[in-house]
């Protein structure tokens, strides 16, 4: 699941958003109560719809939950 709240700054190409991402891991075929859920919170930045930059950490109490930088670039048909 993936939830953004996005703002579009007027008259120009930039936007912001506040990101949440949930995910269930298995190891098997289905999925219950035991398996683990993670969740992370960030904020984005929007170039125009070709580039965006994420600032996100992990809230599911993970020993590796030091916030991450996400840089991508696409390009637009």
């Amino acid at each position: 699941l993936n939830s953004e709240y996005r703002i579009d700054f007027p008259r120009s190409d930039l936007a912001a958003s506040l990101v949440w991402d949930v995910g269930q891991v298995s190891a098997d075929d289905h999925f219950g109560i035991e398996d683990e859920v993670k969740h992370s919170l960030g904020v984005s930045l929007y170039f125009g719809s070709d580039v965006r930059m994420t600032l996100a950490r992990r809230l599911d109490g993970a020993k590796n939950d030091d916030p991450k930088f996400y840089f991508r670039l696409a390009h637009a048909l």
